[in-house]
């Protein structure tokens, strides 16, 4: 999914320089929001650590830093499509502060907030829980998030903690930084799913290696149009539901895969499959019967929710015509059945078909 920014108010801290803090750092004990009572311990806390000033040689050399332009520090430091690489997330990360893009130094796993973890899990470098703390209170964020991860670092300095498991998202309390964290999450649980479609699919033939890229651009048609259509997406946690949804449909495509792979569909009759067809026509006719109200108090719409439906069934159709080629002792029948029981369970799914 691609989030948009949210109307909870952010405390935008400029990034940490190269070695020394730039001009554009801002310190939490500087900023206006920390001047509420209430966040006076970690704004002590940030003036007592002053600069963030990394150690000259954590930082990339000229050539090490030409070679990591336009570098993602979050799928270097998590193995996201690679391997893990830590050292070089460290030294990405701060070539992700010199980028002039506001996404890139503001938000997200980018940046002073990889290298924050970096040094509290002490993964690509010398663990150094004061200099993590330091980057926290420069890396931005909804005032109680900053607050947070300060007091929440410093006390894992003074327990003399040697985990590996620190995260952004440890104190997550904005709508925006919980979905930043789903996408987060899902962009891992994808790369689990493509290997392990990668590891399922090593002896199918060429044939079938084609056959299968159009149900799987049909499986990701439907997965989007559920995301935007089948969610309600007027509150600040919007980000978090919308991959919740994407996540669960994308989770119900790996399984039945790999139960079609196992043999594991269970035994349907053409009966079966037409008594579930006519169980999801009603619930999806008694959700567009709600789509008035729906269209009042969510986002919800009747365009969106035929528009799903039309993706769900060219899903649908793509999943039998693969099946064929593929799976060709599968009883059609069996894995129409599945396909529709699922789908009706995701149509029940949404809050207002329960209500």
């Amino acid at each position: 999914m691609r989030l948009a920014l949210s109307l909870i108010p952010l405390v935008l801290l400029g990034p940490v320089a190269a070695g020394a803090a730039g001009a554009r750092e801002t310190n939490w004990a500087d900023v206006p929001d920390a001047r509420a009572p209430a966040y006076a311990p970690s704004r002590a806390i940030c003036r007592k650590l002053g600069a963030a000033t990394l150690p000259a040689g954590d930082l990339p050399t000229p050539a090490e830093a030409a070679g990591l332009a336009d570098c993602s520090s979050q799928a270097l430091y998590y193995g996201i499509g690679r391997p893990a690489d830590p050292k070089a997330a460290r030294l990405c990360a701060v070539v992700e502060n010199r980028s002039a893009d506001p996404q890139v130094t503001d938000f997200g796993f980018t940046g002073d907030r990889m290298l924050m973890t970096v040094y509290a899990n002490g993964r690509g470098a010398a663990r150094d829980l004061d200099l993590a703390t330091a980057l926290a209170c420069r890396a931005g964020g909804a005032p109680a998030e900053i607050d947070g991860r300060v007091l929440h670092l410093a006390k894992l300095k003074a327990e003399g903690w040697t985990g590996t498991d620190f995260s952004l998202c440890d104190d997550a309390t904005s709508g925006l930084l919980q979905g930043v964290c789903a996408d987060h999450d899902q962009l891992i649980a994808r790369d689990g799913r493509a290997r392990a479609f990668a590891a399922l699919s090593v002896r199918w033939t060429a044939a079938e290696r084609a056959a299968v890229v159009p149900l799987q651009k049909a499986a990701a048609a439907f997965v989007d149009a559920r995301g935007q259509n089948e969610v309600d997406q007027s509150g600040t946690g919007r980000g978090a539901f919308v991959v919740a949804a994407e996540e669960k449909a994308e989770g119900a495509f790996a399984r039945l895969l790999a139960d079609a792979e196992a043999g594991r569909i269970a035994p349907a009759s053409a009966d079966d499959a037409k008594a579930a067809d006519a169980a999801l026509n009603a619930g999806y006719r008694a959700l567009l019967a709600k789509a008035p109200a729906l269209a009042r108090d969510t986002t919800l719409t009747a365009a969106g929710l035929a528009a799903t439906e039309r993706a769900w069934l060219r899903y649908r159709d793509a999943w039998l015509a693969f099946a064929r080629l593929r799976y060709p002792a599968l009883p059609p029948d069996a894995l129409l059945a599945r396909l529709t029981r699922d789908r009706t369970a995701q149509l029940a799914d949404i809050p207002a078909a329960t209500d």
